[in-house]
């Protein structure tokens, strides 16, 4: 029974030890101009291939990114052979169900 309340007593201690003294930490981050355009996604060799295309902002920034419409994206294999994505909402760019040769990405 000591020993019990030996370790409820621990326990209670750390827990007001932990979670005492939070404070936020905010970085100082030189803002840059939203205009560096950021690709995100990847080749699925055996399925659907989906990237985003959008624009970075300030990390204090509250809206969404802006994204890209209206490019034109194309997947090349080493042989040549073309696979073109096409956008399925603003940004957002979907392929086929790809079957692609491991070999030849």
């Amino acid at each position: 029974m000591r020993r019990l309340l030996f370790f409820l007593a621990l326990g209670a201690s750390s827990g007001g030890l932990l979670g005492g003294c939070v404070e936020s930490y905010v970085p100082d981050v030189a803002s840059a101009p939203a205009s560096y355009l950021v690709v995100d996604g990847f080749i699925n060799g055996n399925g659907r291939s989906t990237f985003l295309l959008s624009y970075t902002a300030d990390l204090a920034a509250t809206a969404a990114p802006r994204v890209e419409p209206g490019a034109r994206l194309t997947i090349v294999d080493n042989g040549g052979r073309r696979y073109p994505l096409v956008e399925k909402a603003s940004g957002t760019y979907q392929s086929d169900s790809l079957v692609l040769d491991p070999a030849r990405l």
